[in-house]
């Protein structure tokens, strides 16, 4: 185990970088490029984001973001399949494109976010807030969880 808790990832290049059972519980991560990194067991519960990319990051299970705060920050492309992100404050955050086979997203705050073409088959959006948050072309609509949410997202509805 690689626990490093409340650390702090200020500015920090990270593009491309392989880590494996790393614990970086309520860390700072802000201003840093993280951008095609490659992590396995990955624990960032109660972790800030700031201003970070995180475009195509791969966080191949299991990887727990349960409760982070998000802001300013991209996880366009990235590859999060069982992803915890239950309780996560990420309003405004694109996953267009993202893998989110099996993610939790129980309680998140996603309130005009973007999940454009995603892949959210088996998600679970339960009491979610979604107001405004964009599915359009997301596939697996069908079968992800959506009970309980709040708030009135665009793209649910499949023509």
């Amino acid at each position: 185990d690689n626990e490093m808790p409340n650390s702090s990832w200020v500015g920090t290049d990270l593009r491309a970088i392989a880590m494996e059972d790393m614990g970086l519980q309520r860390a700072r991560i802000e201003r840093a490029d993280l951008a095609g990194a490659r992590f396995v067991d990955m624990r960032m519960q109660g972790a800030l984001l700031l201003s970070t990319s995180l475009e195509g990051i791969n966080l191949n299970g299991p990887a727990n973001l349960s409760y982070i705060t998000v802001s300013n920050s991209s996880f366009r492309d990235a590859f999060l399949p069982g992803a915890l992100l239950v309780g996560a404050h990420a309003p405004g955050i694109d996953f267009s494109g993202a893998y989110l086979q099996l993610a939790e997203f129980r309680g998140a705050h996603l309130e005009g976010g973007s999940f454009r073409k995603a892949q959210i088959t088996d998600a679970n959006f339960d009491w979610a807030y979604l107001d405004s948050t964009d599915f359009t072309l997301a596939v697996g609509r069908a079968k992800a969880s959506w009970f309980g949410i709040r708030g009135s997202p665009t793209g649910l509805l499949v023509a």
